[in-house]
């Protein structure tokens, strides 16, 4: 016991390592080049099984590598234990002093140590000359699963010394003896995997395949343990038989190429050739990869003689040859990687080749049926889904089929899907039933249109079911109620804004309905029905997609300066005219705070006019929402439309049911130039009667309560929202030339002079007095026959003789639906004023005065 106890104690204080292998019988590239390796060939079996830690048939030792790191000594012998209990006897020579001839003696040695230790006066095993062994080491394996069993002992120059059991650890562990004695927390473990290495057989093995092999037997014994050697020190390694008593030709340094040894006792190293030990530094320079060409080794630095690939590198795989990359995403980030680089950066390597073309790592929405899983669109590929697009997610069921009609042809798909064929979709879980998609007579108010129920429920209207045509007695509809088809309806009243500048964007002369050869803005037109907006901008838009920019202030907030952030529609249209980082972005008049957009162009044969829309971002929300924007989809010119409906094309969402259309037939109003103009000119502007016309319900507005709470900004622009035109309502102010406003990101409306924004007003208040239907000026029975005339016969737009004959002027029957509409319902008169009208006459109003509003 001289020394044991007293050593493996003080192992607990040796300095903690920097740079330590990983214990698990795989061959770490801190080892570097062997140390010796084997050039015998196995005389006990040539392992083939290629198992980790199952019954393997072979033992074999191709060579030692060691690495000394924190007061640790790392020994790694390359090979193969035979699960039969064949040892490996490891003995160590680190002091001055022990046994060069085994001597026995060995407290609880049983037929271990000193089964190789001498019997009689002249046996027991003898190392070279020069080999004093001071400390042993011995390790077996058996059973199935593998299980590895540990001992050691101290060999004293005199007979004698003390074994200890160490434990027992699995295959490919960390290393961790259990069930023991190890205070000096030796570890050590086995990968029983190799099938290559050396050959079977009694004879020399220069095939230099021992080298290659790179899974065996990890040892880790603190130097305390072993008598803390100094600068180096020398280890002889060999495997046994199961009893200690049959020594192989597996010996580290090898042999010469001769078989089994046998009886161990019997054995002395110093008569064979060679050195059957090898010699351990305990300083050594950092170690790594050498390419030589495609040749890879571990060695130094200084002894490579190639390309050092850095301290601690290895060869598997092999630096020396380029891998192949591919993309490798690291959460949604893409980059081009090798694997091994990809693996380091815990990230998912996409295969070799692959790129990051088409943003291969973003995810988004994938229906597979109709269940949505959220992956990227590989893997939703590989589960033959359906990939909802980039950044999109599994939010509001996008997986969900409803009803869907691509003209009158009815299908259950996706909204998406819907979307993308031009459908319309009837909402998730509908079913296509009988005459679905055919077209059939709805009443908006007293307006009739021909269109599917869905739409017709959408506007808020009455439908009457497929197949069903609109008739003048459908909806009541009196002969001056608004058309939406491009022409000034008499419900308009008086323009809100005149047309003061002449158009520098071409003055039309063609008189066609759906083609002009130039853009201008004559004047504005508002009125307010059955909770709609109805807007008409009398003039033309030039047939090459130029666009009206319309934007509405609504409600308190807004911006009076265009931001970049706004929603991304009309390929980027408000994004095209807001701030591009330097502080600019259209600005416009003082007071006014645009909350939303509309935006009409149109051209081609056969005309369509396209209609964008969006609720602008809110500059104050700390969130920094963009808002929310669509493309509404595209209508006709006045001489083909249906009522201004928009056609449900491809990406196209109109969720409010806005309405647009355009006669851009339009001639005279507005000449070309960039003056002012005079009187004439701006009569002229106010006479025209054909333009663009929109319906747009106030539930896309905000909900303003009135005319009174909605101003706007219009001007006519570029395709590209990128060159603004002269055409503002109002009309530029300030000197002339009045120019062609340019880029409108750069201009400040707020400099020039006048207002370009107009606020709406009602411009019918004052043409009536309500329940004074005769027009004499006072509310009374004189009013009752009158009254009479116009339920019956109020659809007429010529009065009728009943009415003449009473008196009763043409000028006084046109205004019948504003003094006989007692109840103010913005239905103009019909059966549902009688009530009201009665009771205004029975209680009748001071002489000048209206009807009270019910």
């Amino acid at each position: 016991m001289r020394r044991l106890f007293v050593l493996f104690s003080s192992a607990l204080l040796a300095a903690s390592a920097v740079a330590q292998p990983t214990i698990d019988g795989t061959l770490d590239p801190l080892y570097c080049a062997p140390i010796t390796v084997q050039q015998n060939q196995t005389g006990f079996g040539n392992a083939s099984q290629g198992n980790v830690g199952s019954p393997t048939f072979g033992s074999e030792l191709d060579a030692a590598y060691a690495h000394v790191d924190g007061g640790v000594l790392y020994l790694f012998l390359s090979g193969n234990l035979e699960t039969n209990f064949n040892k490996l006897e490891v003995f160590f020579d680190t002091v001055a002093g022990g046994q060069n001839r085994l001597l026995g003696g060995v407290t609880d040695g049983g037929d271990n140590l000193n089964r190789m230790g001498a019997n009689n006066e002249t046996n027991g095993l003898r190392f070279d000359a020069g080999f004093e062994a001071d400390y042993w080491f011995s390790c077996t394996v058996g059973n199935n699963p593998l299980e590895l069993y540990a001992d050691f002992a101290d060999i004293p120059t005199a007979a004698g010394g003390t074994k200890v059991y160490l434990g027992t650890t699995g295959a490919a562990s960390d290393g961790v003896l259990s069930g023991g004695t190890n205070p000096g927390n030796i570890r050590v473990t086995i990968n029983n995997s190799n099938t290559g290495g050396v050959a079977g057989g009694s004879g020399l093995d220069l095939s230099g395949l021992a080298a290659t092999v790179n899974t065996g037997i990890e040892i880790a014994i603190p130097l305390s343990v072993i008598g803390n050697p100094g600068a180096s020190f020398k280890v002889s390694a060999f495997v046994n038989g199961a009893g200690h008593d049959f020594v192989s030709n597996q010996v580290l340094g090898s042999l010469g190429g001769i078989g089994n040894l046998g009886e161990p006792r019997n054995v002395n190293f110093d008569l064979l050739g060679g050195d059957q030990f090898f010699t351990v530094n305990l300083v050594t320079p950092p170690c790594g990869a050498c390419c030589i060409g495609t040749s890879c080794s571990l060695t130094t630095e200084a002894d490579c003689g190639g390309t050092f690939q850095g301290a601690n590198t290895g060869c598997a795989p092999n630096p020396c040859v380029e891998a192949p990359t591919g993309a490798c995403c690291v959460g949604t980030s893409c980059s081009i990687q090798n694997e091994a680089d990809c693996n380091f950066l815990f990230g998912e390597y996409l295969g070799d080749d692959s790129t990051c073309a088409g943003s291969p790592c973003l995810t988004g929405g994938c229906c597979v049926g109709t269940s949505c899983l959220t992956l990227r669109e590989a893997q939703c590929d590989a589960q033959s889904g359906v990939y909802l697009g980039n950044g999109t997610d599994c939010g509001g069921s996008p997986c969900a089929t409803g009803a869907c009609c691509v003209g009158t042809s009815c299908q259950e798909v996706r909204l998406a899907t819907c979307n993308t064929d031009g459908g319309l979709y009837f909402g998730d879980n509908t079913t296509c039933g009988a005459g679905q998609c055919t077209p059939g007579a709805c009443c908006l108010g007293s307006y009739c249109i021909e269109t599917l129920s869905q739409i017709c429920t959408n506007q808020g209207g009455t439908n009457f079911g497929s197949s069903v045509t609109c008739t003048p007695a459908r909806c009541n509809t009196p002969n001056d109620i608004i058309r939406v088809n491009g022409t000034l309806d008499e419900a308009y009243c008086d323009a809100q804004i005149v047309q003061t500048t002449q158009t520098g964007f071409g003055d039309s002369n063609l008189g066609v309905q759906d083609f002009a050869n130039g853009s201008e803005l004559a004047a504005a037109y508002a009125t307010i029905a059955n909770g709609r907006l109805y807007l008409f901008f009398a003039g033309n838009l030039e047939s090459n997609f130029n666009k009206i920019d319309i934007f509405l202030d609504t409600r308190a907030g807004g911006q009076n300066r265009l931001i970049g952030e706004n929603p991304n529609v009309d390929f980027g249209a408000l994004i095209r005219m807001g701030d591009d980082g330097s502080g600019n972005g259209l600005t416009f008049d003082a007071g006014f705070e645009a909350d939303f957009w509309i935006s009409c162009g149109g051209g081609g044969s056969p005309y369509r006019l396209f209609v964008n829309y969006a609720e602008l971002a809110d500059p104050n929300d700390p969130i920094g929402e963009p808002g929310i924007g669509f493309y509404l989809g595209s209508g006709k010119a006045a001489n083909t439309t249906n009522g201004g409906l928009l056609d449900a094309d491809v990406g196209a969402i109109n969720p409010f049911g806005i309405l647009a259309t355009i006669d851009n037939s339009n001639t005279q109003g507005v000449t070309g130039g960039q003056s002012a103009l005079d009187a004439a000119g701006i009569a002229a502007a106010a006479a025209v009667s054909t333009g663009i016309e929109l319906v747009i319900p106030l539930s896309a507005i905000g909900n303003p309560a009135s005319l009174e709470d909605i101003a706007i900004t219009a001007f006519v622009n570029a395709p590209g929202h990128d060159f603004g035109s002269n055409q503002f309502l109002g009309g530029l102010g300030g000197a002339e030339p009045r120019e062609n406003i340019a880029d409108p990101r750069n201009v400040s409306l707020a400099a020039i002079d006048g207002a370009q924004s107009f606020s709406l007003a009602d411009t019918c208040v004052g043409g009536c007095l309500v329940g004074d239907v005769n027009c004499d000026g006072v509310v009374n029975n004189f009013d009752i026959d009158f009254f009479v005339d116009i339920i019956v016969e109020g659809s007429s737009a010529t009065a009728p003789a009943s009415w003449t004959n009473r008196g009763g002027t043409q000028e006084c029957w046109d205004q019948r639906n504003c003094t006989a509409n007692v109840n103010r319902d913005e239905q103009g008169a019909n059966n549902f004023d009688i009530d009201p009208f009665v009771a205004c006459i029975v209680n009748p109003p001071v002489s000048g005065e209206p009807c009270p509003a019910p």
